[in-house]
């Protein structure tokens, strides 16, 4: 078999799973890629590398709450040593008195991250 050369992953605006274990392996593994312009989770190798870790966490529903596990792609609350993305068009909650943490946090152009008055959201490390 002839060793693969490169990995193009791009221009599918609604392409947003592309953690499956052979992508996985080959970005993990050094592998040459040019990744862009897809949807969030797919949208860069980083992306992509965070997700294959269930490091990523993407905010699914239009409205919903933080601390309900399947509403993150991930399955998975983010924590402490993740990052979350708050999609176009999505609205999240913080619920009274909960905490919400994550390590870097995007909330997109015309997405919604409401935090209640008696909760808290802790966001580690900021670019």
């Amino acid at each position: 078999l002839q060793a693969l050369l490169g990995l193009f992953i791009t221009q599918n605006p609604v392409l947003a799973v592309c953690s499956n274990t052979a992508i996985c392996d080959y970005i993990t593994g050094g592998g040459t890629s040019t990744i862009n312009n897809n949807y969030v989770g797919c949208g860069n190798t980083i992306e992509i590398t965070l997700d294959c870790g269930n490091l990523l966490h993407i905010f699914l529903p239009n409205e919903g709450v933080w601390h309900e596990p399947n509403n993150w792609s991930s399955g998975l609350i983010p924590d402490c040593d993740g990052v979350a993305i708050i999609p176009n068009g999505s609205e999240c909650v913080v619920q009274p008195d909960s905490i919400a943490r994550t390590n870097f946090l995007t909330v997109q152009p015309n997405a919604e991250l409401f935090v209640a008055l008696t909760a808290k959201l802790i966001v580690y490390s900021q670019d």
